[in-house]
């Protein structure tokens, strides 16, 4: 019984598995990946904002948010703004409220800076 307790693949998240790389019967080494885990409950936005732009927002501001697909706007918060390099552009980080729900990793979003700025597009 002992041994098969080193069987068991427990997660450290909830989640949806989206990618397996090794299959049933197979032999897992320690520290190869099993399985991809995707976490639902802790989506963010990235998007990339010029440079022209990059006054109009800082961490833990509060921006507002569309995602077209699945009719929902809202807010969300700047959780980071980071230099990309080789580009005039620097890459924002948003968290999501709970509030968000039905939406899903790579859909269309789009970020509104404040003052009416143009849209920012995103992932």
């Amino acid at each position: 019984n002992n041994q098969y307790e080193y069987l068991k693949i427990k997660a450290p998240i909830g989640g949806m598995i989206t990618k397996k790389w090794i299959g049933e019967g197979e032999m897992a080494m320690p520290g190869t990946p099993a399985l991809q885990i995707l976490d639902l409950e802790s989506l963010e936005i990235w998007g990339n904002i010029p440079e022209r732009y990059l006054g109009k927002a800082k961490p833990k501001d509060t921006l507002k948010v569309q995602i077209p697909s699945v009719n929902l706007e809202g807010s969300a918060t700047v959780r980071t703004i980071v230099p990309v390099a080789s580009e005039a552009t620097f890459k924002i980080v948003l968290d999501l409220p709970d509030e968000f729900k039905g939406i899903y990793p790579g859909m269309f979003a789009q970020i509104f800076l404040p003052e009416g700025q143009d849209a920012v597009p995103t992932k």
